[in-house]
């Protein structure tokens, strides 16, 4: 079983309040990085203490804790799904342990950048993809996914965000601090490379996805378009209400969901976001996937570009196509 079908078995039974038996998968389940491995016991901690297992909850974490790995101290102590734990001494004191080694961790952890130079048009100008991972994704799992563009003359930019939520887990979760990234990212590109600023897209799987939504949005970056891949937009309720943004000539998006997600719901929230600011955008849907990038995802991103990029195009006129494939 890979990790994405793992996710969304596991939250299968989450969502069943079936704690236990969601455990138990999760002990069965191999992970292949250090970040599965976090990501996977952190899920075992919140499981356990939903089934009510106080003591295999302190069993879990402080065999975490004793092979050298941590975890973020505001979800251990702020995570509803945790809240039995808090008055626990004992896991108060496995909880010290881990905020201080991610500070630590978090100390010597920069924002990276990742570039992949066009195999075409090798004096530019390049059109640029600027692509964001999901919360914890590794790079090597997400770089993959975009290089059908590099053949065809793109330069293709995947920042690696300087938040982690612990070991080998970077996340976005510090919504103003990753627009900050995104932005200083995308002044060097423009520094180093001779980019086409009117041919800039960013993208994204996740909570990445809901990043590269708002960046186009908001024009953080001067972007023309954007393609979310299972969006996640955490911040979009305060969003909708109140930030007041102008309108962007020329934006447009493409969305790709699946039909068993889990939180469907963000994609109805960001639908109605673009509306209200007008933005043609086209969802493409996968009926029979989760939270995961769909099959022939190169097809995918050939038709969200040539959306995005169509010749024949209306600024004015609000575009709402759902596709299922």
């Amino acid at each position: 079983m890979n990790f994405g079908a793992f996710r969304d078995e596991f939250f299968r039974y989450y969502g069943d309040q079936k704690y236990m038996a969601a455990f138990k998968l999760a002990e069965k389940f191999v992970p292949s990085s250090s970040g599965e491995e976090t990501t996977v016991t952190n899920w075992k901690l919140c499981a356990a203490s939903l089934a009510g297992k106080p003591n295999l909850v302190l069993s879990v974490f402080r065999k975490a804790v004793d092979s050298g790995f941590f975890f973020s101290a505001s979800a251990l102590r702020g995570d509803p799904d945790l809240a039995a734990m808090q008055d626990n001494p004992k896991y108060q004191r496995l909880v010290a342990i881990c905020e201080q080694r991610h500070s630590h961790a978090q100390e010597n952890t920069k924002p990276v950048l990742f570039t992949t130079l066009p195999e075409t048009h090798p004096s530019g100008p390049y059109p640029l993809l600027m692509a964001f991972h999901g919360w914890g994704q590794p790079i090597d799992d997400f770089l993959p996914r975009w290089n059908t563009l590099a053949k065809q003359g793109w330069l293709v930019a995947l920042p690696q965000s300087s938040q982690l939520f612990g070991n080998g887990i970077n996340v976005w979760d510090n919504f103003e601090l990753s627009l900050q990234e995104v932005a200083e990212h995308y002044q060097a590109l423009c520094a180093q490379y001779p980019i086409d600023r009117q041919r800039v897209v960013v993208a994204g799987f996740s909570q990445g996805g809901g990043l590269a939504v708002w960046t186009a949005v908001s024009q953080t970056i001067p972007a023309l378009g954007f393609i979310g891949v299972g969006p996640y937009l955490e911040p979009i309720d305060e969003i909708s209400v109140n930030a007041r943004v102008e309108a962007v000539p020329g934006l447009r998006g493409y969305l790709v969901t699946g039909g068993q997600e889990q939180d469907a719901g963000m994609f109805g929230k960001l639908e109605t976001l673009l509306n209200t600011r007008e933005i043609p955008f086209q969802r493409e849907n996968h009926a029979e996937i989760g939270h995961e990038f769909p099959p022939d995802f190169d097809q995918t991103v050939q038709r969200a570009i040539g959306f995005i990029f169509e010749k024949k195009r209306s600024n004015h006129v609000r575009i709402h196509t759902t596709q299922s494939l």
